[in-house]
């Protein structure tokens, strides 16, 4: 077949145009992303350094907390500045790149030094001496911190090359040393945390604590025997009741269902006690009030085991109330031990239930006589317009337990608050406000 020569050209031309076009457009794209790369580099060495001056920072404050555990201006000034630095290092930590599961040996020191310095601040402004064991804790902490920042620094010098920060992939090729592996090596070599007791999240008591109720059951339940457990919570045949599967956390459950997916419970494999209970479930009409939704929810505790449980405060939400109720022991209310029910304002059926924080808390032998009279904690209250509500055991801020005075007081713009007074040394433990209204009573 005869093609004409201006054709010929024609096609030359357009051929060249468009191998013109995809090499320009590749050589952009190509640009584009060195250009690209170079900026999260440039990104992920500024967020490297500032990781190294934050762990350096820590390093030099810490060494300064011996001297000044006899200072409780200066402790507490160190202990502020250890938390901002710290903060700083967890940020930068965030922003790195990384493939042994974010960090979390450095992330959790971290966490620990800023918490624990401030919790020895605080004892220390109090006027409490700190004891032998938390200063030790205090240089343990400075020592740890020390050999982290050392690694640290030797990892930046050593971060010159141009792959430095990227993320190998399994099976590619390997750098001879990235970031992930300079950093899970630095991780392997971080000297276990100290083991220190305070009262904070990050207590050794606190991160090894296991299930206080649990611990009163020695027997472990079955797959079968939870279906058993299940239908008879549900109100079913074992026939219809099915497995769905467990979870292994710091409780482990086997969970449940019937077979149209309604209804799900949870149960503890330790004891098979009921942890968690959800029904799909939709309201229509509201004919109970919250008050007697709350009779109803301490009549079915009764009948599934927890006597003695009272409510504190309830919410409506979508045609449901939901409850606390929590154990009473020898006229004291256990705040911790917490059971909350979802009751239907329909026909009064529990739809819904937590019991973790009972079971992970209740235990028998606490200790309910206060060294301080209730007459005495009024004292301390400032409002005049108050109302003792009685003794009761209030969860600390590392999940150790307070006996307190607990009160309700009105405040001058008409705000009312609980505030509980420390029955052994009459500090203020906590404030909340009590908020009302048509909806129920809560607390912020």
């Amino acid at each position: 077949m005869y093609i004409r020569k201006n054709v010929l050209w024609r096609i030359v031309i357009f051929t060249l145009a468009a191998l013109a076009c995809t090499t320009a457009f590749a050589l952009i794209n190509r640009s584009k992303l060195e250009s690209y790369r170079q900026s999260c580099d440039l990104a992920n060495r500024r967020a490297f350094s500032q990781l190294c001056e934050a762990m350096a920072s820590i390093d030099s404050e810490l060494a300064r907390v011996y001297p000044a555990t006899q200072s409780p201006a200066q402790l507490l000034r160190i202990s502020n500045e250890i938390c901002r630095h710290s903060e700083s290092a967890k940020t930068a930590l965030a922003a790195l790149p990384t493939q042994n599961e974010g960090l979390g040996r450095a992330s959790g020191f971290l966490s620990l030094t800023a918490d624990y310095c401030t919790a020895m601040a605080e004892k220390a402004v109090s006027g409490a001496e700190l004891t032998q064991e938390e200063v030790n804790g205090l240089a343990l902490l400075h020592q740890s911190s020390k050999n982290l920042s050392n690694e640290l620094n030797g990892l930046f010098l050593r971060s010159g090359g141009e792959r430095f920060f990227e993320t190998i992939e399994a099976g590619k090729e390997e750098i001879e040393e990235c970031f992930s592996s300079g950093m899970a090596f630095a991780e392997e070599n971080m000297p276990e945390s100290p083991v220190l007791l305070y009262d904070g999240p990050y207590s050794s008591h606190i991160t090894e604590q296991t299930a206080a109720f649990l611990e009163k059951s020695d027997a472990d339940i079955s797959v079968v025997d939870g279906i058993r457990i299940a239908a008879d919570f549900l109100g079913l045949n074992e026939t219809d009741v099915k497995y769905l599967c467990r979870t292994d956390s710091d409780i482990t459950t086997f969970t449940y269902t019937d077979y149209a997916e309604t209804s799900f419970v949870s149960l503890t494999t330790r004891g098979g006690n009921v942890i968690t209970f959800s029904q799909n479930t939709e309201v229509a009409d509201t004919t109970l009030s919250g008050e007697r939704a709350t009779e109803l929810g301490a009549a079915f505790l009764e009948t599934a085991g927890y006597s003695g449980m009272v409510p504190s405060y309830w919410y409506t939400a979508n045609g449901i109330c939901y409850v606390n109720y929590h154990a009473f022991v020898n006229g004291a209310v256990i705040y911790p031990d917490l059971i909350q029910l979802g009751i239907r304002l329909d026909n009064g059926a529990v739809s819904y239930m937590n019991a973790y924080g009972y079971l992970w808390n209740n235990r028998d032998g606490r200790e309910l006589s206060p060294k301080v009279s209730a007459e005495e904690a009024a004292a301390a209250v400032s409002c005049e317009e108050k109302e003792y509500k009685g003794l009761c055991i209030i969860p600390s801020r590392g999940n150790s337990e307070l006996l307190c005075h607990e009160f309700i007081c009105a405040g001058e713009e008409g705000d009312t608050f609980l505030i509980y007074i420390n029955a052994e040394s009459l500090e203020t433990e906590k404030i909340f406000v009590l908020v009302k209204n048509e909806l129920g009573t809560l607390t912020v």
